[in-house]
């Protein structure tokens, strides 16, 4: 290994929350809040320590269109905040700095029940 990744207080957080609008459309949506504080040794010398967030919501549907044939699609928003607090190893001077990064998934899924006798 090259470095030595340690999280020392990290926690995720998550509540979701599903609605049946009829008999063949599910409607559903999650929240997500997660943060902690991270370590990281490198073998070859230097260290980092961050503390991190993230805050993510998702919503997302599902469709019967026919008993066997299940179509769904879903879409995700995830923010990430790190505040990193740098130490190189060539002696160079400790150095801070921040990173925010966006994530969006847009996901779509069929499902088709081929295999009933395996019930």
């Amino acid at each position: 290994n090259i470095y030595d990744d340690e999280m020392d207080n990290g926690f995720l957080h998550a509540l979701g929350g599903h609605y049946r609008l009829n008999d063949k459309t599910n409607l559903g949506s999650t929240l997500q809040i997660g943060h902690g504080t991270r370590d990281v040794d490198f073998t070859t010398g230097g260290s980092t320590e961050s503390d991190q967030l993230q805050v993510g919501l998702g919503v997302g549907a599902d469709y019967r269109v026919i008993p066997q044939l299940l179509l769904s699609s879903s879409v995700d928003y995830t923010y990430y905040e790190g505040d990193f607090d740098a130490v190189p190893a060539s002696g160079a001077y400790p150095f801070d700095y921040d990173a925010d990064r966006h994530v969006m998934n847009v996901r779509v899924g069929a499902e088709y029940d081929a295999l009933k006798w395996l019930k």
